[in-house]
């Protein structure tokens, strides 16, 4: 597969292009982005974007934590909360 250029930190690190392509897809369909331990190991991060006025992206919002802090029991209501933050 081809890769990014991008640097693996973890083995979950996503650096190749059609991966990145289908996680953004999956993002944009469900309205928040999931760091699973791709930067650093037995972290998780949620973020959400914050929207102008024409419905472009300008900034986001996020939430991150130890994996057992943001454990997969917590997701979604997590994920929902930094959506509501956004």
């Amino acid at each position: 597969m081809p890769s990014l250029g991008l640097h693996k930190a973890t083995p979950k690190t996503i650096t190749a292009e059609i991966r990145l392509l289908t996680e953004l897809e999956e993002v944009r369909k469900q309205g928040y982005a999931l760091d699973d331990e791709e930067c650093r190991a037995k972290c998780r991060c949620v973020g959400a974007p914050i929207f102008d006025q024409l419905g472009s992206a300008m900034a986001a919002t996020c939430l991150t934590g130890a994996l057992e802090e943001v454990g997969d029991s917590k997701l979604v209501s997590t994920a929902e909360a930094v959506k509501q933050t956004a």
